[in-house]
């Protein structure tokens, strides 16, 4: 049945609740160890097989990948489409992102079976714009634990995010929580990173988090070595390595914001690097 699914995002507890409690869920995938038992600070009511009426809403936000922003009486829709469903998600989100509706299309070849609410895009998309709010940032990074802190790895597609972590990964002491996504808060006046669900071709992702000791903004070299960035050249850097709600003026400030905190609280450095476990050594060897 579509069962009531509190995931951990963050360190937030996020409770998706079904009206119903007839059929299933499809690619749960790796959300399903983010589940948490704590009680939920934000709840989103799952709707099965039925959508509102979005006739003449204009569209705000449009993506090749196949899914819009639209408003509504102050309220934020996203509608995820498919060649055969449109939409075959939609979410439907108060202003704060603290409460709204998912609601979930029955492919009519499997009845019964519905897709997971939070599956991609619907579940980053959600927790970008709920970031965006002043809770932290969403960054296209590889996540590495080690020793109780953590290191960041941060590239676009083909930067060496997932090389990196597998080079990490199965070390003594060293948990991978992702290989593509991670999100960063500022808790308590330290900086906190988080593993996601939404994990790149390495297909890592663990609900751990640690403190965030150090940024590395990846680059391929001839070997390892760090370059200095200034806290502005930094936050431009991740400013292009993270996903951000460009359509919203008021989340572009929060971004900054925190990006210039970040960096200035955080050592951040280019990292070049050769891939192999030389480049593991280099870092694990650094004093902070």
């Amino acid at each position: 049945m579509p069962y009531p699914f509190t995931i951990s995002l963050g360190g937030i507890p996020i409770a998706l609740v079904p009206e119903q409690i007839s059929g299933e869920y499809e690619s749960v995938n790796r959300a399903v160890e983010f589940q948490t038992l704590e009680n939920p600070e934000i709840s989103l009511q799952v709707h099965c097989g039925g959508f509102p009426d979005l006739t003449n809403l204009p569209v705000a936000y449009e993506t090749i990948q196949g899914w819009q922003l639209l408003h509504r009486n102050g309220r934020s829709l996203i509608k995820v489409r498919s060649a055969a469903l449109d939409p075959y998600i939609l979410g439907d989100y108060a202003p704060d992102y603290r409460s709204g509706d998912l609601y979930l299309a029955a492919p009519p070849e499997t009845p019964g079976l519905y897709r997971f609410p939070f599956s991609y895009p619907m579940g980053e998309l959600f927790m970008m714009n709920l970031l965006g709010t002043g809770v932290g940032m969403l960054f296209h990074a590889c996540g590495v634990i080690e020793g109780g802190k953590a290191y960041l790895f941060s590239g676009n597609s083909r930067a060496g995010k997932t090389t990196t972590a597998r080079m990490w990964q199965g070390r003594t002491g060293v948990r991978v929580v992702n290989d593509d996504k991670v999100i960063v808060r500022k808790q308590d006046g330290k900086f906190m990173l988080y593993g996601t669900p939404w994990h790149g071709e390495g297909g890592m992702a663990l609900p751990d988090s640690a403190p965030l000791a150090r940024v590395f903004l990846l680059k391929h070299g001839q070997q390892n070595i760090l370059n200095p960035l200034t806290p502005v050249q930094a936050a431009s850097g991740l400013f292009g390595r993270s996903f951000i709600p460009l359509w919203d003026s008021a989340k572009i400030d929060f971004t900054l914001q925190f990006l210039d905190e970040l960096c200035q609280a955080v050592p951040c450095q280019e990292y070049s690097f050769l891939p192999d476990s030389s480049a593991v050594e280099f870092v694990s060897n650094l004093n902070d």
